[in-house]
């Protein structure tokens, strides 16, 4: 091996990367590995929720609302799953409470 091969394994070796691969058939051939692809981070749904809290919330001290209407000044088309979520804790926290206490779906 001529010293450009042995370069070759020890700046894959530095990257953590894995040892290449070097075959002679009827051509020279190096096989170069690259990097795993960088895991995925996964946003805590707890700090998106709170963002979306914070923004119920706000939208709530200009009056009372409708999911939907909720929904129309958040941007979306309709009222999402987290939207329903946001609201079920706010409600359970007693952080707001319904319009019409005794029909809940008004």
């Amino acid at each position: 091996m001529g010293t450009g091969t042995l370069d070759i394994i020890r700046r894959c070796r530095d990257a953590k990367l894995r040892e290449p691969e070097f075959t002679d058939s009827s051509s020279f051939k190096t096989t170069i590995w690259r990097a795993k692809p960088p895991e995925r981070i996964e946003v805590q749904s707890e700090l998106l929720r709170g963002d979306l809290e914070s923004k119920v919330l706000n939208l709530l001290t200009e009056g009372p609302l409708s999911r939907s209407e909720l929904s129309e000044k958040l941007g979306h088309k309709k009222a999402s799953g987290r939207l329903y979520n946001v609201i079920r804790d706010l409600l359970n926290d007693q952080m707001i409470q319904y319009t019409l206490p005794d029909k809940p779906r008004s």
